[in-house]
């Protein structure tokens, strides 16, 4: 398994590689801010499905 393909939540480590014909993998995701304020956040994702390729989410706003 490539270290790419390693999802970071917290301390803990998971592994988010598929084999061919496997059901995708939802996770959900939860976001804490330490600081008051307005963030603009999204997400990424580098993925080899068929080729090297990036997704990422829209763009959204989260205010503590």
């Amino acid at each position: 398994m490539s270290p790419e393909n390693i999802l970071k939540v917290g301390n803990e480590n998971e592994s988010v590689s598929l084999k061919p014909d496997e059901e995708p993998v939802a996770w959900d995701v939860y976001v804490t801010m330490d600081k008051p304020g307005l963030y603009r956040v999204w997400f990424s994702a580098d993925y080899d499905a068929g080729g090297s390729r990036t997704t990422e989410t829209k763009k959204f706003i989260l205010a503590k």
